[in-house]
Order: C-alpha cells, then structure tokens, then sequence
C-alpha cells in the first residue's frame, strides 16, 4: 500500500478515535449529577425549574441556610437557566480563580444590558476585548501602588466630612454619602461637587446605582429567563419592566455624558485639573482614528463606572462602622486608645498612619467581613462552549456563578466565631495567627473580575474608620427615661425586616479633656482637661449628645450577633 494511502488511513483512523473519545467523555458528563439544589415542582418542574422556590428577598442568607441541607455548591434552574451558588471559599477560589479563564464571563442579561442601558463599564461587559480595554485603562491608575497619588485628594474630603458630622450629625448619613461621591468624582471628572449647583448629579447617580443593583441581581426579572417578553407593549396588564428600564436608561445617560462634557468643557477652556477622564482623553483620544467613538464610549464607562462601583458600597461600608462603634463600644474603645497612643494632639489619621495602627485596620477589616456590603457579588458566567466537571458534578455550559461572600465571610471554617464582631481575629499576636484577610475571601470579588478599584475603596474606608474613631465617641440612642436602647434587639428582632435605631455623635475636638476606658490593658486614661475645666463626662455632656434621626437599616445585619 503506498505510502500516502497509509497515511490518509492512519489520519482518518486518528481522527475517529478522537470524535469517538469527544463523544463518550461528552456522553459520560452529561450522566454526571448536577449539583444539589430544592427538588423542583412535580407537574411544572420539567418547564419552570425552581422559580418557584427563588428567595426574593435576602438572597444570601437563603443560600446560607442551605449549604448545611445542600452543601457548599447549591443549583438552581429557571426555565432553562442554570445557576450554581458557591458557599465556601474553596469552591469560589477553585472555579473563579484558577478556572478563571472559563468562569470570567457575564450573562448578557436582556434587562440590564438592552432595556436598562447599563452595558457600559466593565462590570457588565462580557470577558472578552472590550472588556480588557477598559481593565487596563483602570489598572494603569489605580492598582496597588498607584494610589498614594489620590491620597491628598481622600484625606481633604475626608475632613470636610469630620467637619459636616460635627456641624449636622444629624444628617451622617448624607454627609458620608458626599464624601465617598466627592472622591470619586474629584478622581475621575476633575471637579467638585458645589451643593448648590451638584446635588442633582448625586441624587441622579445614586438613583442609577439604584436601578443598577436591581439589573444585576440574580433572580430579579421575568424577562432574563423569556426573552421574548421584551417585545411585549409598555401598556400590557402587569408589565413595570418597561417604565423601570425607561427611568434607567435616563438616570445612565445623566451619570455617563453629563459628567464627562463638563471635564471636557474644562480641558477646551484650558482650566482642568488632572482627572482620570482628562488623563484618558489626552492619551487615549487620537480625533483622526477609525476607533474614536468607541474609544470615548469606554473612557464614558470606565470614568462613570468609578462613581456607580465606589461611591455606594464605599458609603455602606462606612455606615456600617459607625453602627459597629455604637454596638460594640469595647472594640471602638481600643481603636481609641490607638489613636491616641499614636497621635499627638491636634493631628488627624492619615493614609501614611495605617501601619502604625494595626488594631484601626483590624476594626476596618473586621466591618468589611462583618457587613459585606455586596454579600453576593456580580454574577460570573461559565463561558465554555461544553459542560464542565467539578467535585464530581456537571457544571452546564452557560451557567451564572454566584459567589455568596456573606457565606463565606461567615464561615466557622474560616472565622472563628462569625458572627460576633472582633477586630483581635486579624491581629498577629503571641496567642493565635491572624484569621483570613477579608479582601481575600471575596468583598471585592473573586478571579479576573475582581473589583478594579478596590485599593482606592479600601483606602477610603480605613481613613475615614481612622478618622470618625478620632473625632467622636460614638454611642446608642437613649430613651425619654434615660436608659440606653438595646440596639442589639433591634437589629437582630424578630421581623428583621425595617429596623429604626438612633446613633450619638460626642465630638472629641474642642474637648481636652476626654476618659477612655481602655479595654486593652483594663486602666482608665485621662488625656488632659477641658478649656472651661468641666470633665467630659460632667454635667456639660449632654450638650455634645448629637442624635441622628431615626436611620432605616438594611437586612444584611440579620443573624448578626453583637
């Protein structure tokens, strides 16, 4: 037989070799098992999957609950969607991280990316070119050692904002709120906020942070599983998706072009400061080329998403620290005695400080666990074009993967006695290791769609913890009769559903004289008197008692214990 025949058989015998093994490695996945998950109905199941047994409401702590029935990988189908939840760390760090290659995607979900109109900034973008451009755009400016550039800009705003508290306590809230869009916006556009001219721009970015949340989160909307509801008129009985999607895609222009114009309009008036955007616009704007308009699309995204992926959960976190001083007074007391050990009078916390106050950042790291402000992260997507195969179980191509961060930073495994807040459990000392960083165990995220700017956020967090720790005492509310309100029933009562506690600011500028208990070493410091001689804690107290309005917490404290 000659030689070239031998050849053509020997190729085509290869080649049905490997059909055949693709075809019996294909055939043996698909009688794998999918992961465990809640039985679907006996009639409909075949049709609508588990849509009918979804948690709709605190998602996280429903998948939390069933990892001790289901285990730490927990699927769910609706309609022909599949979704595994992972409950532990491990299996977040194995599937996002070392496989991040497979499971980098995101579900183009027809609600938030074609109605909504927020497809723009790397969140939402689907792994793939775009998406790199505008990672590197943002990892040229603020990965780790880039940021002690922004540093001055963090800690200018983050006075006014001690300032403001002392003015108004009353109103922490919104004062923090500014803070973190101050920074943000100063980074990214070159401008402050006027509060007389700007308060539409803060109110129109939080309400698309809004209507963001409600485009991502899992579950949300008929619409991603039956596409072809989309097509359905505005006026159909029952259908709000259309005027929500409108009100959307209005509040994403506002926040996208608006800001965006004016630092232009700054650089044309040669009256702009340094900015991201202006940075961008400089190197990345070349008028003459073919790519202009998409190449501004993803300078638009990329500087607007800075607002939408920092400004809310940088607000949150910070709201959370400051219910964490007022329920756990013993850790506030020894952040205090930190500071003051390490601060000479008249001097505020800085970035440079964080290494000299371990127990600062301990307690900054230990809200972040204790209170992940995006407790289920944005959804990854298995992008492979076949099943997958872990622990023994199918992954199906296509399926969302949803990292439970709050599982995970609630893990006995990890973290010893979860649920209470204890800044030690990050300290190096004699007695035991540091536990697991919780930046490493998913609050910004996992693998390759990790939070970009997450050095910047974290920055922000720690100074401003520093900071309202120097300035206040932060307490309780007391009632008519003068007995502190345990605000540990009210966040963790029954309904836990709408809570209403109030939080005391007790300014320390101003006072010399101020008695700390120092929990750390069991003595009472006494730092210097009052201008008028009054101790602190003398009849002049209750004029520096500030109380906060009622303020409406969030289901993400539920199960917490303090």
């Amino acid at each position: 037989m000659p030689s070239t025949l031998l050849l053509a058989v020997d190729a085509i015998a290869l080649a049905f070799v490997a059909i055949l093994s693709f075809w019996l490695v294909r055939r043996e996945q698909s009688r794998l098992p999918l992961p465990p998950g809640p039985p679907t109905p006996k009639l409909i199941g075949w049709l609508i999957g588990n849509v009918l047994d979804l948690p709709k409401k605190r998602q996280w702590l429903a998948f939390t609950g069933m990892r001790k029935q289901y285990g730490r990988i927990v699927h769910f189908r609706a309609f022909n969607e599949h979704t595994i939840v992972l409950n532990g760390l491990k299996e977040a760090n194995e599937l996002m991280h070392v496989r991040g290659g497979l499971y980098s995607g995101r579900r183009q979900k027809v609600m938030m990316n074609e109605l909504m109109g927020q497809n723009w900034g790397v969140t939402p973008l689907q792994y793939g070119p775009d998406w790199r451009i505008e990672r590197k755009l943002l990892h040229e400016r603020f990965h780790r050692n880039a940021i002690s550039q922004y540093a001055p800009i963090q800690e200018r705003y983050t006075q006014d904002l001690m300032t403001r508290i002392k003015q108004e306590p009353g109103g922490f809230e919104a004062h923090i709120k500014r803070w973190a869009a101050s920074i943000v916006v100063f980074i990214g556009y070159g401008f402050d906020l006027n509060e007389d001219k700007d308060d539409w721009y803060v109110k129109t970015a939080d309400l698309n942070n809004h209507y963001f949340s409600l485009g991502v989160q899992p579950f949300m909307w008929l619409v991603d599983s039956v596409p072809f509801l989309k097509y359905l008129p505005d006026w159909t009985p029952g259908i709000q998706f259309h005027k929500i999607a409108k009100e959307s895609r209005a509040a994403a222009h506002n926040i996208v072009d608006i800001p965006y114009e004016r630092t232009r309009q700054m650089m044309d008036d040669r009256n702009a400061v340094p900015s991201f955007a202006s940075h961008l616009m400089q190197t990345q704007l070349n008028p003459a080329s073919v790519d202009f308009d998409r190449m501004e699309w993803h300078i638009k995204g990329t500087t607007a998403a800075l607002y939408r992926a920092g400004q809310e959960t940088t607000t949150n976190t910070l709201i959370c620290a400051i219910f964490a001083a007022a329920l756990c007074p013993e850790a506030q007391r020894k952040a205090q005695a930190e500071l003051d050990n390490h601060l000479i009078p008249g001097r505020t916390p800085c970035l440079s400080d964080r290494t000299e106050l371990p127990f600062v950042h301990a307690f900054a790291l230990e809200v972040m666990r204790w209170f992940p402000t995006v407790p289920l992260g944005i959804p990854h997507m298995l992008l492979s074009d076949q099943d997958d195969v872990y622990e023994g179980y199918r992954i199906p191509k296509g399926a969302l993967i949803v990292a439970n961060a709050w599982a995970i930073l609630h893990d006995e495994q990890i973290y010893k006695d979860p649920y209470a807040f204890r800044p030690e459990r990050f300290l190096d000392d004699m007695d035991h290791a540091p536990e697991l960083d919780p930046r490493e165990a998913g609050v910004f995220g996992f693998g390759r769609r990790i939070c970009p700017g997450q050095y910047l956020a974290d920055a922000s967090v720690w100074l401003g913890v520093a900071n309202l720790l120097s300035a206040f005492e932060i307490s309780g509310a007391i009632d008519t009769d003068g007995k502190a309100i345990d605000m540990r029933s009210a966040l963790c009562g029954a309904s836990q559903l709408v809570t209403y506690v109030s939080i005391y600011f007790i300014p320390l500028e101003g006072l010399v004289h101020i008695i700390r208990v120092s929990l750390a070493d069991g003595r009472v410091r006494s730092n210097a008197r009052s201008d008028n001689g009054n101790d602190a804690h003398g009849a002049s107290c209750p004029q520096v008692l500030y109380r906060h309005r009622s303020y409406k917490t969030h289901s993400t404290v539920d199960g917490l214990k303090l």
